[in-house]
């Protein structure tokens, strides 16, 4: 579970259209706008999870931090899930569940369990919005299914 307290924002006039900060986002919050010579960053805040790996990669001064008026929590709570779905889920991945799975996002392996349990396909869609069971994992952004995907075996 991390709280998000800031997100980053593009300084247009800075931006020089390289694709690092969209390469380097862990949840497609960043994506280039515009044709590849002509392209600027543009950030999705609400799936923003203040890494701030954009900036580390930015070499033009062209990402800001701004602080957010409300704070959000970015979770799935794997305490709404089956704790014995969830730990053999962990168990089979050879991973304890209260083992940390990302810092940038402060998520623990049991969050992702939960996440894949309630049909999770993408690793953007668990650090955006909450996932609740009986959801079908979607995710207002990303999560519709391409045709072919399927879910993980013993799921």
């Amino acid at each position: 579970m991390k709280v998000v307290k800031q997100v980053v924002e593009i300084v247009d006039e800075n931006c020089t259209g390289c694709y690092r900060c969209e390469r380097a986002c862990p949840t497609g919050a960043i994506t280039m706008v515009g044709s590849r010579k002509e392209a600027l960053a543009v950030v999705e805040g609400p799936s923003c999870i203040a890494c701030f790996r954009c900036i580390d990669v930015c070499d033009d001064d062209a990402i800001t931090i701004a602080e957010l008026d409300e704070h959000r929590v970015v979770t799935t709570k794997a305490r709404d899930f089956d704790p014995a779905e969830v730990n053999g889920l962990c168990q089979r991945a050879g991973l304890e569940p209260d083992q940390m799975a990302c810092l940038c996002s402060s998520t623990k392996v049991k969050e992702l369990a939960a996440a894949v349990i309630a049909g999770v396909i993408r690793s953007s869609a668990i650090a955006g919005d909450a996932i609740r069971p009986g959801d079908g994992g979607t995710h207002p952004r990303d999560l519709s299914r391409p045709a072919g995907s399927e879910r993980l075996p013993n799921q």
